[in-house]
């Protein structure tokens, strides 16, 4: 032994000084390392490591100890904080439109409209509306509400539609529950000739008549059986009653604005899906799967025609053009939007038309094609765009409202992609920041568990890690995947940032591109470990085995970037895609199957050999929570841009219009009540 090898072991071993037969064990080790390697002793020069080791000095370790668990405790918590933000903003919003779905649709048999809301979203409702005007328990608020406010119009409709959904979803064999004789006296008093009452009412009836669910939420084919004629009658009656009203006037839409107007300004898509999913809790008169007036024309111009009754057929024509004249001239809106509601008058012109023919009646039944014709022609005009410039600039929310597109520009739509794609982004990094979390404590797991003189040794040679091996460590690990994966996805159409991620074919590759560039920056940061130390500690052994399968590992994901990308090139059909998609995922995944490989040899690692690993680890775990800052700060300013496109949408967003669901909305209606002024 020389002399600069045996000052090199004493200072190597400083930390073990307070335990003389360990650090003899540890001295031992480091020399039969330094012994075994390729240099001869006396030829070994180690004046540079030694120069650092004896101007190291002691160290400090609880300073570098608390900054560490400081920086992990509070990434932990931000991070956690962040995803039980977007959970419950998530969870609400679904819990919302869920709700409204029973309300609306009638749930199950025997599904009640007082059932509890759910803990979570009866909390946020509390905290964001507490002036909410309808319903927090169901079906009792407005009754109670009604109390407080009588002559609140909006809130009796809605009162009244509840009751009658009630005893429209009942059992078959239970009559529908007449209007209670106050309801009846606040209708008289507030709102009287107006046709929407009787219609409300008339749907329980012809739900009976079916033998069915009530019609209103469930079907647009009509049954060819009528179980019960005199609630057929009934029905029809209250039919008649309607078109003989001087006014159509739903009041629904009103309520529903009311709603929107007790939640604060909406600033992200969570936001905004809570605030129109307690909107849509609101019962309207008709909805786009309803069809319930032809369902009554149908069976009884159907009856009519059995009967041969010309007379009563013309009087039904009769009340159904009446009617239809009325809505028509009120611009009601139904649940989606006016051109539903002209479907369903134009299939009660088709029934009657039929009806027409069977009992051979030319005239009238002219006179219905002629409806027929124009109901058909009322389509709101082309904006300019066509059906594939829609569906790929439009967005997943925008590509729902296909028939409300009127007059919309290319520059109008393109906000909404960019919240989309920005919302996306944002759950995107919160995946891999929670992965990163985990993979931050494997690695100081590995740093803290060996033994004590494992962790002597590591701790006495880490002043051999230079400033610029960490620079490296950042330079690789950190900075590189990150720009890597900028330019593939910001900078190049590979990343499809241009088209909508509601095509499955689209979401994919952009699912796979964050996990791949997130499998490249923690292979990198490993591997660049391993390699400043082989640099620094060759002459100890240690110099990792394969090492370039690690490097091979990372340019698979690398590689795995670009090429999800490209399936916007290939023409792929959907099995073609799966199996291209199949192959992309695989590049990435041997570099996550190169890192559990790497974790379980770990485990597994004898203390003889576990120097090497515990070194690279407790230089990676500095990295590890950068690489985690990193993704919290993307996650963070995804959440930012998300909300500045959302402000500057001009078309979704509930606070974009005064009087409908949204500005989108009320272009479409004000589009086509113009389009409907002839007839």
């Amino acid at each position: 032994m020389t002399p600069e090898v045996e000052r090199f072991l004493e200072s190597a071993t400083r930390p073990l000084e307070a335990h003389p037969a360990l650090r003899d064990e540890a001295k031992g080790e480091l020399m039969a390392r330094v012994s075994h390697g390729a240099v001869p002793l006396e030829m070994l020069d180690l004046s540079d490591p030694l120069a650092r080791l004896e101007a190291a000095g002691a160290r400090r370790r609880w300073i570098r100890r608390t900054a560490l668990l400081a920086s992990f405790a509070a990434t932990a918590v931000a991070l956690v904080a962040g995803v039980a933000l977007q959970a419950r903003d998530v969870y609400v919003a679904g819990q919302a439109n869920r709700t409204s779905n029973m309300i609306r649709y009638g749930g199950y048999p025997g599904y009640s409209h007082g059932r509890p809301l759910d803990p979570l979203l009866e909390s946020r409702l509390r905290q964001l509306a507490p002036g909410l005007p309808l319903a927090l328990r169901g079906e009792d608020e407005p009754a109670t509400w009604l109390e407080r406010h009588p002559d609140d119009v909006e809130m009796l409709q809605e009162h009244v539609s509840r009751q009658l959904l009630s005893s429209s979803n009942s059992y078959r064999n239970t009559k529908p529950d007449p209007l209670a004789p106050a309801d009846q006296a606040a209708i008289s008093r507030l709102d009287a000739d107006n046709s929407v009452w009787p219609l409300i009412e008339m749907i329980p009836h012809l739900a009976q008549a079916t033998g069915s669910s009530s019609t209103r939420f469930y079907g647009t084919t009509p049954s060819s059986k009528i179980t019960d004629p005199d609630e057929l009658k009934k029905a029809t009656e209250l039919f008649s009653k309607a078109a003989a009203c001087s006014r159509y006037c739903d009041h629904s839409l009103a309520l529903k604005r009311r709603i929107v107007a007790a939640f604060p300004r909406s600033n992200t898509i969570a936001d905004d899906l809570l605030v129109s999913g307690m909107a849509r809790q609101v019962s309207p008169v008709f909805m786009e799967y309803s069809n319930d007036l032809g369902h009554l024309i149908y069976h009884e111009s159907l009856r009519l025609t059995d009967d041969h009754d010309k007379e009563g057929l013309i009087r039904l024509k009769s009340d159904w053009e009446q009617l239809a004249r009325l809505i028509i001239a009120a611009g009601a809106r139904g649940e989606a939007d006016l051109l539903d509601m002209i479907q369903h008058l134009g299939s009660c012109a088709n029934h009657l038309a039929d009806a027409f023919s069977r009992l051979g009646m030319p005239g009238e039944k002219a006179e219905m094609e002629t409806w027929i014709t124009r109901l058909n022609a009322t389509r709101p005009p082309g904006n300019g765009l066509s059906e594939a410039e829609i569906a790929v600039a439009g967005g997943a929310r925008l590509d729902r409202h296909r028939g409300e597109l009127a007059g919309v520009s290319m520059a109008e739509i393109i906000p909404s992609l960019k919240t989309e794609h920005a919302w996306f982004d944002h759950v995107l990094a919160l995946i891999p920041a929670f992965i990163a979390l985990v993979a931050a404590t494997l690695v100081g797991f590995e740093a803290c568990r060996r033994s004590r003189i494992v962790k002597g040794m590591a701790r006495g040679l880490m002043p051999l890690f230079r400033w610029s091996d960490h620079l490296w460590l950042g330079a690789l690990g950190i900075v590189l995947p990150w720009l890597w994966w900028f330019a593939v996805t910001r900078l190049s159409p590979l990343g499809l940032r241009d088209l909508n991620f509601d095509d499955e074919w689209t979401a994919i590759p952009m699912m796979i591109q964050p996990a791949a560039g997130f499998l490249l920056g923690l292979t990198l940061l490993l591997q660049t470990a391993r390699w400043r130390w082989a640099r620094r500690g060759g002459f100890l052994g240690l110099n990792p085995p394969l090492a370039w399968f690690g490097w091979l590992a990372a340019g698979l994901a690398g590689a795995a970037l670009p090429a999800a990308g490209t399936i916007r090139y290939h023409g792929l059909n959907d099995e073609q895609s799966a199996y291209f998609m199949i192959g992309v995922s695989g590049m990435a995944g041997c570099t996550l199957l190169w890192l559990l490989w790497g974790v379980v040899m770990n485990l597994f690692t004898p203390r003889a050999s576990a120097l090497r690993p515990n070194l690279a680890m407790r230089s990676a775990l500095p990295w590890t929570l950068v690489g985690l800052l990193t993704l919290l700060a993307s996650a963070g300013i995804s959440k930012a841009v998300e909300r500045y496109w959302f402000a500057h949408d001009p078309l979704l967003p509930t606070w974009t219009s005064t009087t409908h669901q949204n500005a989108l909305e009320e272009r479409a209606v004000k589009t086509l009540v113009s389009e409907m002024k002839g007839l």
